[in-house]
């Protein structure tokens, strides 16, 4: 993670830095020779990159990604140490690249947020508030007092006719683009993470509302969360939601007026109050607005109730009958297995997380027998990966997986094109020779004279020694096998093999469909990390080291059904999973999307096929596969995720339910780094970045998520039921709160009701949103207390109408949409009712 005050575009040129540390560069082109420092060094045995300036030692193994790791390592500095030394790090915050003014309704400067770039944990930007004032300027940080009373809105001072409608957003640049309209526009400090700690109550007496969300989940999360506070307001407000047309995902105000023909030059920073064609752009804002108002969306009203509580500050429960897991975007793979991704993703209408995984999978089949992943010595992870994909039927897997696999399958093709002549030649001979030993054994047998006899023994021992094994023609992966027929595949291709398959049949076939439920799985046991196999058979007898890929689509109800096969439990098979649930997009596709581009098809087919062509290791010289290691940032990421998860795997802690999962995520991230390192894989360039593990940690982190709603599809754990049945007596007393006591008592007699089993299920409760975290009361007795989200108790009833169960909010959040006239706000909801 880069260090606060860290400047990576300050540090010194390469090759002017090991001049100055008086190496000797000896050479051409941008890999240079020295004596290595780092040993007693008689040949030029260190290598350095003059442009990226990581360097590597042929003979004492040392390596680093940059100049930094190496004046660490020279110097024995800490990171700060070297940072300084080479003058990359500030010990001041940098200047700002832009500040926007915080003023109060009178207009006074009440503070600043200011834009850095980079900011600190390796993002792009970061805004930073800066809001104690010494009476001369504003220092970084939130006064108490503030906090204590709610942040101020931000747009206050623009809020001059309460009686106009006003537009709520996210975040103080997309406010500023609306007020330098000259409309009246207001935001949050802090954006989507504060919602419920501003002082919304400066809102009292305006009568309308536009709510206009970011296109992504977290912008639509914090709209609904202010849409829930401000209903605290007297009298409430009438509320719309502004979805404006053509926004690009993740996309906001500031991209559509970007999309204005006036304004594609335009910094988005820069305010719009005086641009020549300021009026013209308001109009056409307010056209949009006036076009696109919708009502509160009704699954907001699923959770509304009156607001006499702070039902405001809770996120909506997830009821366990729910799987709510977040997509994997395809801008995590690099270049064009980005885009190939994304682009088969919107043709084909599936969620990018099935594009992302199978793009993965095809990527760790062709380039898994090249390349390993060693974040330290002594430790070394493949980049094979099992993936098992849940979805339900008629959502284009198999058309994604012939589309990812294409390479492979023409690759084959072309190989076997090549290869066919020879290796029929070396049958034939094979078999010629097979008749001869068969003939010269028969000799043999017939031969009396024991000296002859003899002599034709050791004959027929020689001719079998020197038998030619026929190559096998070059085959990438399989998608319908039995475990006896994958280790013969595997023999053949030298130890490395994939299956690929968008049905579940498999699963079974490979469980034992055929053998009565029981099925020899040690190949796939020992296929994520090359365990040793031997294999026994009366014709032959061979050892094997098994490197598999597995990418498997299939429908949930398998994955529900796994725990009940015994050839998957009680040996750790589904910990080696990567499990993706996606949410499926079927009753909400067009139709009419637009084939895969041919040059990004043509990109992908390319890069798929470059990794295949890398020069192949002879059977016996697997542990010569190109060694990639991690830059010190990237070993940080990775270090620092590691800690994180490791927390997560207590009794008490998130991944509990799924441990032996959990505990393989972080040797799976090096994975993942490694595949996405051999997407933009340079022959040279076998340090890891910073930034590529952040995108893999990125991805091991989503899949995390998915990894918890597969075991509970699962029910693989005791503790989710456990946690049903609480939550079951939780809606049964209908009460906004309940103790520790209370629940133990009222749970003695269940098999769970041990103090411990009690608390990993609360933890889930608490997860899931459907309680608070608890409470100690400091009464005579010490009492634990929980909190009941008070958008259960609210929930309809069966048989009930909502507007029975909701009252006046179910009325006032459906107002009838009339046509509003153009104009001002003012205007827009003149004919509204109130």
């Amino acid at each position: 993670m880069t260090q606060f005050g860290f400047a990576r575009d300050r540090l010194p040129n390469p090759a002017d830095y090991y001049h100055a540390q008086g190496l000797k560069l000896i050479g051409n082109g941008e890999w240079r020779s020295a004596i290595c420092p780092f040993h007693d060094d008689h040949k030029p045995s260190l290598r350095v990159h003059l442009s990226i300036g990581c360097y590597r030692c042929m003979a004492c193994g040392a390596r680093g990604g940059d100049v930094l790791s190496f004046q660490m390592k020279r110097h024995q500095q800490s990171f700060k140490e070297a940072a300084l030394a080479l003058g990359a790090w500030n010990s001041k915050m940098a200047n700002p690249i832009f500040v926007w003014e915080h003023r109060d309704k009178t207009g006074q400067v009440i503070g600043e947020i200011r834009r850095f770039a980079p900011g600190r944990n390796g993002k792009p930007k970061e805004d930073i508030p800066f809001y104690r004032s010494n009476g001369k300027s504003f220092l970084p940080g939130i006064p108490q007092e503030m906090k204590k009373n709610g942040y101020p809105l931000i747009g206050l001072d623009t809020l001059t006719d309460k009686n106009d409608a006003i537009v709520v957003v996210e975040g103080q640049k997309k406010q500023a683009a609306f007020a330098g309209l000259g409309l009246q526009c207001v935001t949050s400090l802090f954006g989507a993470s504060s919602a419920h700690l501003t002082n919304w109550k400066e809102l009292e007496g305006v009568s309308l509302i536009y709510l206009a969300p970011d296109n992504d989940k977290a912008g639509e999360g914090y709209i609904k969360k202010v849409w829930r506070i401000i209903q605290d307001c007297k009298p409430a407000p009438v509320m719309k939601v502004v979805r404006l047309p053509g926004l690009p995902e993740k996309g906001d105000v500031c991209d559509w007026l970007k999309q204005q023909p006036e304004l594609t030059d335009w910094n988005e920073l820069t305010s719009l109050d005086d641009h020549p064609m300021r009026a013209k752009i308001q109009e056409r804002l307010l056209d949009a607005i006036k076009h696109h108002l919708h009502a509160v969306p009704s699954e907001w009203i699923k959770f509304s109730t009156p607001r006499k509580d702070d039902s405001g500050l809770w996120d909506d429960p997830i009821l366990f009958e729910e799987i709510e897991t977040p997509d994997i975007p395809a801008d995590l793979l690099p270049g064009v297995l980005g885009k190939f991704a994304a682009a088969l993703a919107t043709s084909t209408e599936v969620p990018e997380a099935l594009a992302v995984m199978c793009v993965l999978g095809t990527v760790s089949a062709a380039a898994a027998k090249h390349f390993v992943v060693s974040p330290k010595d002594g430790w070394r992870e493949s980049l094979n990966i099992y993936t098992l994909i849940a979805l339900p039927p008629a959502n284009n897997k198999t058309q994604v997986f012939n589309n990812c696999t294409e390479p492979l399958i023409s690759w084959e093709r072309e190989q076997a094109q090549t290869l066919e002549a020879e290796i029929k030649r070396q049958r034939s001979e094979r078999k010629s020779q097979e008749k001869i030993i068969e003939s010269l054994r028969a000799k043999a047998a017939r031969e009396k004279d024991a000296s002859k006899q003899r002599e034709l023994i050791n004959k027929i021992a020689e001719e079998e020694i020197s038998l030619i094994e026929p190559q096998a023609l070059p085959q990438l992966f399989s998608n319908d096998t039995t475990p006896e027929a994958l280790a013969n595949s595997v023999y053949e291709q030298g130890g490395h093999f994939a299956i690929f398959s968008d049905e579940g049949g498999i699963v079974e076939t490979m469980s034992g469909l055929y053998t009565g439920g029981s099925a020899n799985v040690d190949i796939l046991l020992k296929g994520i990390d090359g365990g040793h196999v031997r294999i026994r058979r009366k014709d032959r007898n061979f050892d094997i080291t098994p490197f598999l890929t597995i990418v498997l689509t299939v429908q949930p109800v398998i994955i529900q059904n796994m725990r009940s096969k015994k050839a998957f439990t009680g040996n750790g098979m589904l910990e080696r999973f990567l499990f993706v649930i996606p949410k499926s997009k079927l009753g909400y596709r067009t139709h009419d999307k637009p084939p895969v581009p041919l040059e990004a098809r043509q990109a992908y087919h390319q890069k798929i096929k470059m990794l295949l062509d890398l020069p192949s290791l002879p059977k016996e010289d697997q542990d010569r596969r190109h060694v990639l290691t991690l830059s010190p940032e990237a070993l940080q990421e990775w270090r620092e995720f590691q800690a994180k998860i490791e927390t997560q795997l207590r009794p008490d802690g998130r991944l509990a339910p799924c441990l032996g999962s959990g505990g393989k995520i972080c040797g799976f991230a090096l994975r993942l780094a490694g595949i996405l390192h051999v997407g933009n894989y340079d022959q040279e360039q076998l340090v890891i970045s910073g930034e590529t593990m952040a995108k893999a940690l990125t991805i091991a982190a989503l899949l995390t998520e998915h990894m918890i709603a597969a075991y509970g599809l699962m029910g693989a754990d005791q503790t989710v039921e456990n946690a049903k049945e609480i939550f079951q007596w939780i809606m049964a007393q209908g009460k906004p709160s309940f103790t520790r006591t209370q629940l133990t008592s009222a749970m003695r007699h269940r098999k769970f009701g041990k103090s411990e089993h009690l608390t990993c299920a609360l933890k889930i409760l608490s997860d899931r949103n459907l309680i608070s975290k608890p409470k100690r009361v400091a009464t005579r007795k010490p009492t634990t207390i929980y909190r009941v989200s008070p958008l259960l108790l609210k929930l309809p009833e069966k048989g009930k109408k909502e507007k029975q169960v909701f009252g006046e909010w179910h009325q006032v959040s459906h107002l009838s949409h009339f046509p509003p006239t153009s104009g001002t706000l003012e205007n827009l909801g003149s004919n509204m009712e109130s």
